[in-house]
């Protein structure tokens, strides 16, 4: 008797137990998801149809940041390849960063490599940025997208958003070198490091995974914008070798080796080799110093 007594009080507690839990999980609120900003939504990949000499042609339009500054990359898909055609540099007028709005005034700048010499083609031109169901639309005084003369919305294409990571590394093997996960972790370069001067405005981003972003932004030139792979070359994991393409730029693979360490809680870049084509140093020889962002 005392033992079927027992039993029943255990199975009681074993049920109450059980829905308590139930209760929690019901009355447990979800987490709530960060409303995504206008130039969240906007950043990624879209395609654009345009018909020229009587051939038809698409384009691939990447918009993305970099730090603080929004980017449009322009490429232009071949049967074989792509090739990145031109690019600007989008500032906002309105707040970009607001989560409520569906349109955003900003101005273009635009550039390339295969013309002016990769300097700016124009001052820069207001423009509209519009939200659109299944894309976006640029109109007003600068619109880089036209058909027939009216503005066209730019359908975004997720397939098309390429894995910056394994591209970099797939890259970086075809070069010769050999990415390994570890080696990447623990090193003190990892994170986001930024210098801001008069004439200058510098952000470099070391990522784990082996992928480098790297832009120089200098007064009235074009930005410079370099995303890639980087390697640790030296036993002591103190110099870096660097491959990368440049933003409006043709897709041209860009390299350089530099030597790093930390001083002060500065990250110090020197250019090793002095034909590199992607410059960590100051134009007077002085190597970069970097403060974490």
């Amino acid at each position: 008797m005392l033992k079927n007594k027992v039993a029943k009080f255990f199975i009681i507690c074993i049920l109450i137990t059980f829905l308590v839990g139930c209760e929690n999980k019901i009355n447990t609120p979800k987490p709530i998801e960060e409303e995504k900003t206008f130039a969240d939504k906007i950043c990624g990949s879209y395609t654009y149809e345009e018909k020229e000499d009587e051939e038809d042609y698409t384009y691939l339009i990447k918009l993305f940041r970099i730090d603080d500054i929004l980017m449009l990359q322009v490429d232009r898909c071949f049967e074989y390849d792509v090739m990145d055609y031109w690019a600007g540099e989008i500032t906002p007028i309105g707040d970009i960063d607001s989560t409520s709005i569906t349109e955003c005034d900003v101005t273009i700048r635009e550039f390339s490599s295969f013309s002016m010499a990769g300097e700016y083609w124009d001052e820069a031109r207001p423009c509209t940025i519009s939200l659109k169901d299944n894309g976006i639309m640029f109109s007003g005084e600068a619109q880089p997208f036209i058909k027939d003369g009216q503005p066209v919305v730019l359908v975004r294409d997720e397939g098309n958003i390429n894995d910056i990571g394994e591209n970099a590394k797939y890259n970086l093997l075809q070069a010769g070198y050999e990415t390994k996960e570890e080696d990447y972790k623990n090193k003190e370069l990892l994170g986001k490091w930024y210098m801001q001067d008069d004439k200058y405005k510098i952000f470099v981003e070391f990522c784990d995974d082996g992928v480098v972003y790297y832009s120089r932004k200098e007064v009235d030139r074009p930005i410079e914008v370099y995303i890639g792979g980087y390697v640790f070359e030296s036993k002591d994991g103190k110099e870096i070798t660097i491959l990368a393409t440049r933003s409006g730029y043709a897709g041209m693979p860009y390299y350089n080796s530099a030597s790093w360490g930390i001083d002060n809680g500065e990250l110090v870049l020197k250019d090793v080799d002095e034909y590199g084509m992607v410059s960590f140093n100051l134009p007077n020889g002085d190597a970069l110093r970097l403060k974490r962002k």
